[in-house]
């Protein structure tokens, strides 16, 4: 009876201080798109967005704020944004203007800097150009992606080429790495020793996209105002991926369709502050 009675105890014990159990400091966890949402689940999804719900401390615990693009790892319930008012008459005086969320292509256009190389062939010289890229645009070079040639010694031309190669290693100086581009040239302008621009555009696919001056980054958050109508705002945490020209890719925290302010947005974040509906950057 008491190896059965000890048993029962070690499972509660087990289900208790499992790696799904809420930490003791955690009230609950919300959705920061939809604050009305919460759940006991460390692991829940919102019902409503099906983003990951985030833990909101109890009130008097201190939380641990981690810098990242998104929200917190832990934020109090105090610290969750709210809707406010900034009247349509004074969002006018200020210059407030909106965009829409949009679903759209994104394309990726990487410039770099490079030097003309060449060897001879039995059917002739064959030419090249080294290219150096940071490191952060490396990972997305593949080789067969069209680059466009250019050099200052033949304004307007454009000396067509592909990467053939990408070297593994990285310049501890520069954080640059080297690829190789072979690029056709008949006439013979380019010469070894030159000094070119490379450029080449990708397509990213599709997302949804939130324009980059509607987006007000703060260190530990990236917040844009979402227009609710009638001069009511509301503050939104959200989640971005890269930036494609003037837009960000969004990757939670907004949804296609809704408004967002493009401009102002200090003025409006000092509204927001005043009315106590954000606390927290």
């Amino acid at each position: 009876m008491l190896l059965f009675i000890g048993l029962l105890v070690g499972v509660a014990s087990c289900k208790k201080d499992g790696p799904a159990a809420k930490p003791e400091d955690v009230d609950y966890y919300t959705c920061t798109m939809h604050p009305s949402v919460r759940s006991q689940d460390p692991h829940g999804k919102c019902p409503i967005c099906s983003m990951d719900l985030v833990p909101v401390l109890k009130k008097g615990a201190a939380g641990t704020n981690e810098a990242s693009n998104t929200v917190p790892a832990k934020i109090s319930e105090d610290d969750l944004p709210s809707e406010f008012t900034v009247p349509v008459g004074r969002q006018q005086q200020i210059g407030v203007t909106y965009a829409a969320v949009e679903k759209q292509p994104f394309r990726h256009t990487v410039r770099a800097a490079g030097t003309v190389a060449s060897e001879k062939q039995r059917n002739g010289p064959a030419f090249w150009v080294w290219v150096q890229f940071f490191q952060d645009e490396l990972p997305m070079l593949k080789t067969g992606l069209p680059v466009v040639i250019t050099t200052s010694s033949y304004p307007g031309e454009r000396f067509n080429g592909k990467i053939s190669a990408v070297e593994p290693l990285i310049n501890e100086v520069s954080r640059t790495g080297r690829v190789r581009v072979d690029v056709g040239n008949p006439d013979l302008k380019l010469r070894p020793g030159m000094y070119v621009d490379a450029e080449l555009t990708m397509d990213m696919g599709e997302g949804v996209g939130v324009p980059v001056d509607a987006v007000l980054p703060t260190g530990l958050h990236n917040i844009v105002f979402i227009d609710r109508g009638g001069g009511k705002l509301e503050p939104r945490f959200v989640e971005l991926g890269r930036k494609y020209g003037d837009f960000y890719e969004v990757k939670g925290g907004l949804k296609e369709g809704e408004r967002v302010a493009t401009s102002a947005n200090f003025l409006i974040d000092a509204e927001a502050r005043v009315q106590g509906a954000l606390k927290s950057w």
